[in-house]
């Protein structure tokens, strides 16, 4: 769902599944994660994917 939201979002049409990365993931299903820019080297700023799940929960 992230990497499909964050398609979405204008010239972020190349995020893929594997640019979400889940990071400590627990039994209890309690995890965060992050998405990556390959292309930059970097992680996308939180305001940027939290903005694309937001529009894209509202397009259902």
């Amino acid at each position: 769902m992230v990497a499909f939201s964050m398609r979405k979002v204008p010239n972020r049409e190349t995020t893929e599944i594997s640019h979400v990365l889940l990071c400590n993931v627990t039994q209890r299903v309690s995890f965060w994660f992050v998405v990556t820019d390959p292309s930059k080297n970097h992680t996308l700023p939180a305001n940027e994917v939290q903005s694309a799940i937001r529009e894209n929960k509202g397009s259902s």
